[in-house]
């Protein structure tokens, strides 16, 4: 592979999660971005429907599970912006984070996954519109 082409690969790779995209490896970090997105969204719903989401510090991010939700959270989803890591207290606003990615989805066909995934409806349904 060309230098050119593996560096640009790799820095894809490196910025994908970044809340801002440089010019250059924008298009292929997005690619990376919503894929990256896709698996995390099918992991984490698919743990909460086995309630096993709060417990485990890989996808509760090591925060509590209590009932409330940070006002900055709501604000932010209220307003279509993305929501900061920084800003999470508690489990509720790891949902509400995840929620907002909605506006940092990059492709129409990603979108098209996520509902045909509807993570709202139970896994047996998921992909089957004859199933809802």
């Amino acid at each position: 592979m060309p230098p050119e082409e593996r560096n640009l690969i790799t820095t894809s790779i490196e910025y994908h999660n970044l809340r801002d995209l440089p010019e250059r490896p924008g298009l292929f970090a997005c690619l990376i971005r919503d894929a990256d997105k896709l698996d995390i969204l099918q992991v984490f719903t698919g743990s909460l429907e086995q309630k096993e989401a709060g417990t485990n510090p890989l996808l509760n991010s090591g925060l509590p599970d209590t009932p409330s939700y940070s006002p900055v959270l709501i604000r932010n989803l209220l307003q279509g912006q993305l929501c900061n890591y920084s800003d999470m207290q508690n489990f509720n606003d790891r949902k509400l984070l995840m929620l907002s990615w909605i506006y940092d989805i990059n492709f129409p066909w990603t979108l098209a996954e996520i509902r045909r995934n509807d993570p709202g409806q139970p896994a047996r349904h998921r992909g089957n519109p004859a199933g809802r």
